[in-house]
């Protein structure tokens, strides 16, 4: 009973506690809290021993310090935080929506659309030196021309 007075009079006197009574009242391990002491975040008042109130402002302070400058950031912008949150999760939705047009057969990959249009050029070069078309040149170029003319006009009604 003696020692409930004792706590609960602050007469500008801590009392001392040991480490295990600082590492519950915590909620952390004996050696977290050593750790706390060797950075210089609470001090020891002797071999093992802590003063109790102080040590409980400081860690306190420690906590509220350590929550504004989670992100690592010198200006604890929350704004800015928000921010790079926002644009990560964007980032994240716009490669997960490529990937799901790409499994539906909705992207025309790029060596596609190249090969389609070497072919058409070479087919209007040949015609050109040629001075003739054949209908087998010309069976090719509309059919790569239709292809192409399909995926484009389903991409544009789906964008």
């Amino acid at each position: 009973m003696a020692k409930k007075d004792n706590i609960a009079k602050d007469n500008g006197k801590s009392p001392t506690v040991p480490v295990s009574t600082l590492a519950k009242l915590f909620n952390l391990t004996s050696v977290r809290v050593q750790q706390l002491a060797a950075d210089g975040i609470i001090q020891k008042s002797g071999r093992g021993r802590y003063d109790l109130w102080p040590s409980v402002r400081a860690y306190i302070a420690y906590l509220q310090e350590r929550k504004v400058n989670q992100w690592d950031s010198e200006t604890a912008d929350p704004t800015e935080i928000k921010k790079q949150q926002l644009r990560r999760t964007k980032e994240e939705a716009d490669k997960l929506e490529l990937a799901n047009a790409r499994t539906r057969g909705e992207l025309i990959p790029v060596e596609d659309v190249e090969r389609a249009g070497q072919e058409i050029m070479a087919a209007i070069k040949n015609a050109i030196l040629n001075d003739t078309v054949t209908d087998e040149v010309k069976d090719k170029c509309l059919k790569n021309l239709s292809g192409l003319k399909i995926k484009i006009k389903r991409l544009s009604e789906q964008g």
